[in-house]
């Protein structure tokens, strides 16, 4: 056989090889890829006195985040959501810059650049109505066969419920806060995604009167669900968080009476399912002119990031290994001649 009949079997045997290789990775990154998280918080507060002995204040904000590739922040109606993207009490609301900003586990320090905006948990009217701010995008990039679709949704809702003697002691404020994060993939070359949103329910209030009142406090947390499914070679990651404290001062942080967080973080395909928790169950006495805080946040992070499959690299050593191979064999042949 002379060299030149061995260089074209040669070459036609490794472009064959490659191809199936090279086929075989393509078909497996046909698998969808998809990450999710999701969680609900319930505050339930109540007192023995009836308003206006217990003053409330305060403004809670919503920040959504969702990435596909390049596109970024897209309103709209994706499902699972329905209504406006942004809006307070059920009107349209234009929303502003925020940031959702991780603060536990492995992603502590994370941020991502959302829009959302802040309202009035408690207008001056009475009696003041439940309140409800929703923020949501989505981003979406199809090509090629493939797509990426990233949904992030956040949304809060605050009640004042004002007893009449001689009504029995009732909750006074009750509020509940939820996040989603959710990004899947399809194809042989999708793009990255990604998807965050954070709830904050911050709140201020004034004991007046002339007398101490008794005071409950409990915070649950419910329905965190973590799920993620990944194949060919995609990373997907899941993340949950909640932290929330109560305290006595004008500056929430200061003079901290009790707090509860938790966070779970989801690396690879797995689930993770919490559906009911207990963070703060609190009783104790409230007095006249002391101004108490309380702050609730939760925040959920989604993403998959395609990487390069095994086999497609496996190819590629396939190649660099022949030409190495043929490179040596080429300067033996031209020493032997």
């Amino acid at each position: 056989m002379t060299r030149l009949q061995y260089s074209a079997r040669f070459f036609k045997s490794l472009v064959l090889a490659v191809f199936l290789i090279l086929g075989q990775a393509g078909h497996q990154a046909l698998a969808d890829a998809q990450a999710s998280s999701r969680g609900v918080a319930d505050w339930d507060v109540g007192v023995d006195v009836i308003l206006p002995g217990f003053i409330a204040a305060a403004t809670g904000g919503v920040c959504v985040h969702a990435s596909a590739g390049t596109v970024t922040n897209t309103p709209g109606r994706p499902p699972p959501f329905v209504g406006l993207p942004f809006s307070y009490n059920g009107v349209a609301r234009a929303p502003g810059t925020c940031t959702v900003t991780i603060t536990k586990g492995a992603l502590a320090g994370s941020t991502f650049n959302g829009s959302g905006f802040r309202a009035p948990k408690f207008p001056p009217v009475a009696p003041p109505p439940p309140n409800t701010s929703d923020a949501k995008v989505w981003a979406n990039v199809a090509g090629g066969g493939s797509a990426t679709t990233s949904i992030a949704g956040a949304d809060w809702t605050s009640s004042i419920v004002v007893p009449v003697p001689p009504t029995p002691p009732i909750p006074v404020h009750t509020s509940v806060q939820s996040a989603i994060a959710t990004v899947s993939t399809f194809g042989p070359a999708p793009q990255a995604g990604r998807a965050a949103a954070e709830s904050d329910d911050p709140w201020f209030f004034t004991v007046v009167g002339d007398d101490p009142i008794a005071f409950h406090l409990r915070l649950l947390l419910r329905n965190v669900r973590l799920h993620n499914e990944a194949d060919a070679g995609e990373s997907v990651l899941s993340h949950f968080e909640a932290e929330f404290a109560f305290g006595e001062g004008t500056m929430p942080g200061s003079q901290i009476i009790a707090q509860g967080d938790f966070f779970h973080t989801l690396i690879g395909p797995g689930e993770f399912e919490r559906d009911m928790m207990t963070l703060i169950d609190l009783r104790r006495d409230l007095f006249p002119g002391h101004t108490y805080w309380l702050t609730g946040d939760i925040r959920t992070v989604a993403e998959v990031v395609p990487e390069p499959s095994t086999l497609a690299l496996l190819g590629i050593g396939v190649i660099c290994m022949a030409l190495g191979y043929r490179c040596r064999r080429s300067k033996m042949l031209a020493v032997a001649i």
